[in-house]
């Protein structure tokens, strides 16, 4: 899940690909 940093995770900014 943590795919850029941790914070795409808690946004889902990054991928929401799990």
């Amino acid at each position: 899940k943590l795919r850029g940093s941790g914070v795409a995770v808690e946004t889902g900014t990054i991928s929401s690909s799990d």
